[in-house]
């Protein structure tokens, strides 16, 4: 798990630490699916507001959700969608109270 924390913090701006938070955030609400569009991704962190996330065009989000499955983080499907590579790495993200907590965090950061 440490490992994993650490993969997801390489970045200075927390980029990979929020897109893993926010596809395991709809994981937990919409259920195991085939996966979330970069665009779905930004629509959840509009909810919570988090400026670096909607400020991001929808071509560099893809290319950090690109870097993650480098990373081995995410994998993406066939119709260009975006999951992680391995259920437990969802599962290490936290229960949704804990992801949520982790979110309302950065949206805190991001209103100042």
């Amino acid at each position: 798990q440490e490992k994993f924390d650490i993969t997801l913090r390489l970045d200075d701006d927390n980029y990979y630490h929020i897109i893993a938070l926010l596809i395991s955030n709809l994981y937990h609400e919409k259920g195991d699916t085939d996966g979330y569009t970069p665009k779905e991704v930004q629509e959840e962190g509009e909810i919570y507001e988090i400026s670096k996330i909607e400020e991001l065009s929808l071509d560099k989000l893809t290319a950090l959700m690109e870097e993650l499955c480098e990373l081995n983080v995410l994998r993406k499907t066939s119709d260009d969608k975006y999951l992680f590579n391995q259920y437990r790495f969802h599962q290490m993200m936290g229960s949704h109270k804990e992801v949520d907590d982790k979110l309302m965090k950065y949206m805190e950061e991001s209103n100042g």
